[in-house]
């Protein structure tokens, strides 16, 4: 019989149980009921009465062979979904594959595809498309994010307005003009409107001299 260490440690946890007589059989089983062992491939048991009980007729029935874990007949298939719901799913998958899985169940309830109060864990869903290819990023284009600047310098000017405080009662603003390509400030100005009289300037800044050669051939 090949080694198996989920078996054996099973049979680890139950061995104090094993030559237990009856009436210490349930003392020793409140001593070890919700104590957590963790098994040799790192899952972390809770163990329950109903879990040792079970191990307990599975040794005494086969031995340590008895303990071994059962492989799953459905292994490779969600318990979860079957037929209908999992074949929705890949088809709204493949309709917008840009969907993660939260947003995939989100819109398979909004189209009953999920029926309500019906329970689908995300891991599920998951597995589901895996299985299917379905959960690789979709092949695009990469996009350029770098930021735009002009050529050379003077080519294109940038202007930007600010608001500022109040100045007896007038609204302030700061208006500022710079070289696209070098961020060189090229003017600003700084002017307050009277309430009701738009245009109306008070104390207006001259504007810095501009450094540089060449005209600036398009404000934005």
């Amino acid at each position: 019989m090949d080694y198996d260490p989920i078996a054996y440690f099973r049979y680890q946890c139950i061995t104090p149980l094993l030559e237990a007589e009856r009436g210490d059989l349930h003392c020793l089983m409140e001593k070890i009921v919700g104590t957590t062992p963790i098994a040799p491939n790192g899952h972390v048991y809770r163990l329950s009465r109903a879990t040792l009980f079970r191990w307990l007729a599975q040794y005494r029935q086969s031995g340590i062979d008895g303990l071994r874990p059962k492989a799953r007949r459905d292994r490779g298939s969600s318990r979860k979904m079957k037929g209908e719901l999992a074949q929705a799913l890949l088809e709204l998958k493949k309709q917008k594959p840009k969907l993660t899985v939260a947003a995939l169940i989100y819109q398979a309830r909004s189209l009953k595809i999920i029926a309500s109060g019906q329970h689908l864990p995300k891991i599920s869903v998951y597995r589901l498309l895996k299985r299917h290819g379905l959960m690789d990023a979709p092949e695009t284009a990469p996009i350029d994010r770098r930021r735009f600047e002009a050529e050379y310098p003077m080519d294109l000017a940038q202007s930007d307005v600010m608001h500022g405080p109040k100045i007896k009662s007038r609204k302030a603003y700061l208006i500022a003009l710079i070289d696209d390509h070098s961020r060189l400030r090229l003017s600003f100005r700084q002017t307050a409107v009277c309430p009701g009289k738009p245009g109306s300037e008070l104390n207006p800044c001259h504007p810095l001299p501009t450094r540089g050669q060449g005209q600036v051939r398009t404000l934005v």
